[in-house]
């Protein structure tokens, strides 16, 4: 009797270990990290049927987001490289050129997200209706993205 259950227990231990192997390398293929703006263009192309001009209008979304967040990047560093000088004084930091320094840091990325946002509702505009559709099936589980692209559609 305590063979059989000991037997028993190993062969559901392999059965989860060959289970969660198999997914494990199944969710390898599906995870893998996209990890150029060129990568990005032809998934999306894929995806979604592109034309050639839509791929065109992408890529120039992508490449200008990307140089928006390099621009925002280098101002960021800027700024906490301003904090960490100010606060480096023993007298008493400029709080005020702190507070203006991180003001403008905030209003530098509404403007970059704001911009971006406009070129996708563009763009969203120019795709087909069953792009349209795909679209929302991709970004269904996303609601942080359906928020901040604002397409009404997807607001359901």
């Amino acid at each position: 009797m305590s063979r059989t259950v000991l037997y028993s227990v190993l062969a559901l231990s392999l059965a989860f270990n060959i289970f969660f192997a198999v997914g494990y390398f199944k969710a390898q293929k599906s995870l893998q990290k996209i990890e150029t703006p060129k990568e990005r263009i032809a998934w999306a192309a894929s995806k979604l049927s592109l034309n050639q001009s839509q791929q065109k209008a992408l890529a120039q979304i992508v490449t200008k987001a990307s140089q928006l967040r390099k621009k925002l990047k280098k101002r960021q560093r800027e700024t906490t490289r301003l904090f960490i000088d100010e606060l480096k004084k023993k007298a008493s930091p400029d709080v005020e050129l702190l507070k203006r320094s991180l003001e403008e840091l905030e209003e530098q990325k509404r403007r970059m997200r704001n911009e971006i946002m406009k070129e996708w509702r563009e763009f969203y505009t120019s795709l087909t209706p069953r792009q349209r559709e795909k679209v929302r099936k991709l970004l269904k589980n996303r609601p942080s993205i359906r928020k901040k692209l604002i397409i009404p559609e997807l607001q359901k």
